[in-house]
C-alpha cells in the first residue's frame, strides 16, 4: 500500500518523471559521540545481545544470529558488513561513517530477521541529550541497507546509499526513506 491506498488507487500517490531533488548531506557526527562502548571481537554472536551505545570497529563484519536489542546509538565504522539474522529491536539510531558518494554496496547493514524500532524519545532519562535528537532510525552514508525480514514499525528516517526490501519484508515506516545511490 502507498499512502493508505492499495492496488491501482495507490498509483495516485506515485509521480514519475519529476526532476531530481537535492538532499542535505548525511551528518552522523551528531550521534557518533554517544557510542562510548566498543563491541569486542570475543563477543559470541550466536547468543542474545543487548548493545547499549556501541561502536562496531571497522572490518569486524559481525553476524548476529540470535535476538539483538540496541539501546541508544549503534555506530558502525566502515568498512563493515553487519547482519542481524535473529530479530532486532532498536530503541535509538544506527549510524555509519562511510562516504556518501560510495555506491559500491561493499558496506552493508542486513536485517534478515524481524526488526522493530522505537524512537530516541523512548529511551530512559539517563540517555540525556540523545533523547532530543529525534527523527532518525538509520543514517548510513556509503552503506547499503537491506530489510529481508518482516518489521513492525520503524520509527524515523532511513537514509543510505542503497535501501532495499526483499523477500517478505513488510511493515510500517514512520519516516522517510532516502536512497542516496542511483
Amino acid at each position: 500500500s502507498v499512502g493508505g491506498d492499495k492496488g491501482s488507487a495507490a498509483l495516485e500517490h506515485i509521480t514519475i518523471g519529476v526532476p531530481p531533488s537535492d538532499f542535505a548531506d548525511m551528518d552522523p557526527n551528531q550521534f557518533i559521540g554517544y557510542a562510548t562502548n566498543t563491541l569486542s571481537a570475543s563477543t559470541d554472536f550466536k547468543k542474545a545481545q543487548t548493545l547499549t551505545n556501541i561502536r562496531i570497529p571497522a572490518g569486524m563484519n559481525p553476524k548476529f544470529t540470535a535476538k539483538v536489542t540496541i539501546n541508544g546509538v549503534l555506530f558502525v565504522e566502515m568498512p563493515n558488513v553487519v547482519e542481524f539474522a535473529g530479530g532486532t529491536t532498536v530503541t535509538g539510531v544506527i549510524v555509519t561513517n562511510g562516504n556518501q558518494s560510495d555506491d559500491s554496496g561493499t558496506n552493508q547493514l542486513k536485517f534478515t530477521g524481524n526488526v522493530d524500532s522505537q524512537p530516541v524519545t523512548s529511551l530512559p532519562p539517563e540517555f540525556g541529550t540523545l533523547r532530543t535528537l529525534t527523527g532518525t532510525f538509520i543514517m548510513a552514508p556509503g552503506c547499503a541497507v537491506d530489510f529481508g525480514g518482516n518489521f513492525g514499525t520503524l520509527n524515523g528516517a532511513i537514509a543510505a546509499n542503497g535501501v532495499s526490501f526483499s523477500g517478505n519484508a513488510g511493515g510500517t515506516i514512520r519516516g522517510s526513506v532516502i536512497n542516496y545511490s542511483n
